[in-house]
């Protein structure tokens, strides 16, 4: 059986779907509402505020589902969410896993992991602060894919 709606406190409540709602604190008139999700913060997410802090969305769907210890982040750049598909709205718990800095870089589309350099196509990847010289291609396809095939590699996740 999946639980579907966790109460973080009495007047928080979270969904699997990455909905939040609170209840009307001042005048309890008609019970809960949704918590809108639309970014707010300057950089994606969205972000509201639970007993005078501000928290995003997604942490706090990890902290009730998925077992994360904080709902604030650490320096060390560990337990980080990662939204898979890359939309930082999308907070439904079957897109979130919690991830280091390492890995949460390495699921970036944007980052192809190959260049026009010199007449040719040069391949790299980064692992563990190193970069690999992966080699020179006559085509973009050639490198793409040498990169992809390292990616298999040494991107685990």
């Amino acid at each position: 059986m999946t639980i579907d709606c966790v109460y973080y406190n009495d007047f928080i409540r979270c969904y699997r779907d990455g909905r939040v709602e609170r209840i009307h604190q001042k005048r309890h008139k008609n019970g809960w509402y949704e918590v809108e999700n639309i970014t707010n913060d300057g950089i994606g997410y969205n972000v509201f505020e639970i007993e005078h802090k501000k928290v995003k969305r997604h942490r706090l769907i990890a902290f009730c589902f998925l077992g994360l210890d904080s709902l604030i982040g650490n320096k060390e750049r560990t337990n980080l969410i990662d939204h898979i598909d890359e939309n930082k709205l999308n907070n439904a718990v079957s897109n979130l896993r919690i991830v280091n800095h390492g890995q949460n870089v390495t699921n970036r589309k944007s980052i192809k992991g190959y260049c026009y350099y010199r007449n040719r196509y040069e391949a790299i990847i980064k692992v563990n602060k190193k970069t690999y010289h992966l080699g020179y291609f006559k085509t973009e396809i050639q490198a793409k894919n040498a990169y992809l095939k390292a990616k298999e590699k040494y991107h685990i996740i």
